[in-house]
């Protein structure tokens, strides 16, 4: 059978069939076929359309999207942007840059990618010091090494999962002098003339946009700047600080400097030599800086005023120069936006109290209205405190009806937990509003509450969603990043219900599998049981006080030299396994059981049932605390714990669960936990659980320990160990 496709059918050829089509479709009504005709030219339209379709399926698809010298045009081919057609705005460069930038010791900061995936390099020009004491302090090695410090814990907190620094180098200034003749118009001061070139061009070579002092418009960088769109700030940012570009948009702008009217031959040229700089650009780690000739050299740079060289006083210059860079270090500080400044927050509580208006003075105006108040001879009349009285008088009308606004919308509200349909309610009201910001609370198992009554259990499923609606949008913002608060591991602990490690201590009671305990000492043959059934029982209650730890193991005869087994450990959580009852002397005793089939060990005594009741609660409730203090996830990035640039696995991390808590032993529970785990975690990323047990993670204290302090071979040892314990299947 032949496999030979027929030729496409040309235009003409195919105009012919859709106009007997046409005919065909309408009958007799249709009668006339000139060009002139409507339907015709739909017809055409058509008809070129699925020709030239045709045509186009014959080519590379590389061919049909560029033009002749390799663009690709998008708006020209009528498609999307392509940030509009990817669903995320990934994190680049430009971003890390921004925000580093951020530090007020910094004047300016490149990013560049390593020499391996996720590794970045970053060099920094610090602010500019205009203190000569100051300038004096930078020269020392602590000052550099604290600037660094300074910025790899501020590139931390926001520290894309799968990526760090390789390198922070503080870029070097190369001294340069500007030489070249600028006309000005009659009215120009030369000096500050001279200043204001000199000024602007040293912001210009350092990456930075210009500041012209005669420019109302300029505001500086804000943050929504640098989140909303990066590419919007400095449309040609330099890929580093030596960037060859960055001088010839200098010229540009000192063309706008009030008072400049020509600008000629203008260049770059060593201060001690005098030769020019063909290149202009050196290697990433430094930057020109023009400076100032000595005061018994010539000024390079000329100025003319209507063709007649101009007299310059390199002393005024000078002065010139240092009132611009403070003017200029003063606006730093005043370049935030107004999301800064904002009291407010989403979720907020809205109360309908304020503070009254003398409470809004300063300090000194209160403390004067307080003596004048306690002065023997107060005056007749008090004008301004009557106008604050009716400025209190009005304040309160204005919000007077806040008072009865409907709280249903809020983000905490105080609701009765013994009525089922006000949790219900409430509970579907904080999965709405969650829902509005596009997210949706996962459906934890029954498990997560096992520490929990019921009672306890509602209004904890209420705060974990509360929580949860107010730290969305941070949580949202800090998605796929290490930060302490927001990060994915500080997410996943909420979510999880646990808590991220504040420190690596594991301290608490140890745990043995193979210890050998004392055997229970009372059999059921030996209790004195209460003569009615539910007197035997512990009602559950979680007011008491927990215990302290020493008091723990002497009232506990199944903890030995501050170890007990695991399995204990886990079954002094639960409220069955604790009974009551009455001893040879009449007085009432908690009794533990530690197996379902076994004896009793005596861990309290007390002539009223309501005292060993309350004992007895806070026994479960001590223990149900140190299961719960255990259950911390400490996630670990393979990047972290590389020795040089190769060695780790890119985009790797594994997540440390305790697994020997009455929770964590769950197999629900840790469905759930995995689950979350590939619901938050970012698609590029490979991170494997590992419930891990008492045994290892007490293992692995000491290599945490040399880790977190940053001890030289730590990572490699630290990788090992949990590869070993993966490996050998020391999990629980």
């Amino acid at each position: 059978m032949s496999t030979d496709h027929p030729a496409p059918l040309d235009f003409d050829t195919l105009r012919a069939h859709a106009i007997a089509a046409a005919q065909d479709a309408s009958g007799n009504i249709w009668t006339d076929f000139n060009l002139h005709d409507p339907g015709v030219t739909l017809l055409e339209q058509t008809t070129f359309a699925l020709t030239e379709v045709a045509y186009q399926g014959d080519h590379p698809v590389r061919d049909m999207l560029t033009s002749k010298d390799h663009s690709f045009r998008h708006d020209a081919l009528a498609l999307f942007d392509p940030q509009d057609v990817l669903p995320g705005r990934p994190v680049t460069m430009a971003d890390i840059a921004s925000y580093l930038s951020d530090l007020d010791a910094l004047e300016r900061v490149f990013v560049t990618a390593g020499p391996s995936p996720g590794l970045i390099d970053i060099v920094i020009i610090p602010h500019n010091a205009v203190d000569p004491e100051e300038q004096t302090r930078r020269t020392a090695l602590d000052w550099q090494s604290a600037l660094i410090s300074l910025v790899r814990a501020h590139f931390n907190d926001v520290r894309l999962l799968a990526t760090d620094i390789r390198h922070i180098h503080i870029a070097t200034p190369k001294p340069v002098c500007l030489e070249g003749e600028i006309a000005i118009d009659a009215f120009a001061e030369p000096n500050h003339i001279v200043a204001e070139v000199v000024h602007q061009t040293r912001l210009l070579l350092k990456g930075l946009p210009a500041a012209l002092t005669n420019d109302k418009a300029i505001t500086g960088a804000t943050r929504a700047d640098a989140f909303d769109d990066v590419s919007a700030l400095w449309p040609e940012l330099p890929a580093n600080a030596g960037d060859a570009t960055r001088f010839e948009a200098a010229l540009a702008t000192l063309k706008h400097i009030k008072g400049i009217e020509k600008i000629t031959a203008f260049a770059l040229a060593d201060p001690e030599t005098g030769e020019p700089f063909d290149r202009k650009e050196h290697g990433n780690a430094g930057y020109h800086d023009p400076v100032l000739p000595r005061s018994s050299e010539a000024m390079n740079l000329r100025l003319t005023r209507d063709g007649a060289a101009v007299a310059l006083n390199l002393n005024t210059i000078s002065e010139e120069l240092g009132r611009l860079e403070a003017a200029r270090i003063a606006r730093q500080g005043n370049r935030k936006d107004q999301s800064d400044w904002d009291v407010l927050y989403p979720g907020k509580y809205r109360a309908g109290d304020r503070l009254p208006l003398d409470a809004t003075l300063p300090a000194p105006y209160r403390a004067f209205q307080q003596r004048q108040a306690r002065a023997s001879k107060k005056p007749k009349t008090d004008m301004l405190a009557d106008y604050r009285g009716m400025m209190d008088h009005h304040l309160d009308q204005m919000i007077a009806p806040l008072g009865v606004l409907d709280q249903t919308y809020v983000r905490h509200s105080d609701i009765n937990l013994d009525d089922p349909a006000s949790v219900r309610h409430r509970l579907e009201m904080l999965d709405y509003l969650i829902a509005l910001q596009g997210e949706e609370m996962p459906a934890p198992p029954i498990e997560m509450h096992i520490y929990r009554s019921i009672r306890a259990r509602l209004e904890r499923q209420i705060t974990w969603r509360e929580t949860y609606l107010a730290a969305l949008p941070a949580y949202n913002r800090y998605s796929g990043t290490n930060h302490p608060r927001f990060g994915l591991a500080a997410r996943l602990a909420h979510l999880a219900d646990c808590a991220t490690p504040d420190d690596i201590t594991t301290d608490m009671l140890g745990l043995d599998d193979q210890m050998a305990l004392p055997a229970p000492p009372m059999q059921l043959a030996d209790l004195i049981l209460p003569v009615r059934p539910l007197d035997a029982l512990v009602i559950r209650d979680d007011t008491g006080d927990v215990l302290s730890l020493p008091k723990l193991i002497i009232a506990c005869p199944w903890i030995v030299d501050g170890k007990t087994t695991p399995a204990l450990f886990q079954r002094a959580t639960q409220p069955d396994a604790y009974i009551l009852a009455r001893n040879r002397k009449g007085d009432w005793e908690v009794l533990f059981q530690p197996h379902d089939d076994s004896g009793f060990y005596p861990c309290g005594t007390n002539h009223s049932r309501a005292k060993v009741e309350i004992w007895a609660n806070r026994l479960r409730k001590t223990f149900a605390t140190l299961n719960e203090q255990a259950e911390k996830l400490w996630l670990i990035e393979d990047i972290q714990l590389r020795e040089n640039v190769t060695d780790y696995a890119p985009a790797t991390a594994t997540l440390l669960l305790p697994g020997w808590t009455a929770r964590t032993q769950q197999p629900a529970y840790r469905r759930y936990v995995e689950g979350l785990i590939t619901r938050l975690a970012p698609a590029h990323m490979f991170i494997r659980p590992a419930w891990i047990t008492w045994a290892s993670m007490t293992a692995l204290k000491p290599q945490l320990a040399d880790w977190e302090s940053q001890t030289g071979g730590s990572g490699m040892a630290l990788r090992k160990a949990i590869n070993d314990i993966i490996g050998t299947g020391d999990t629980s």
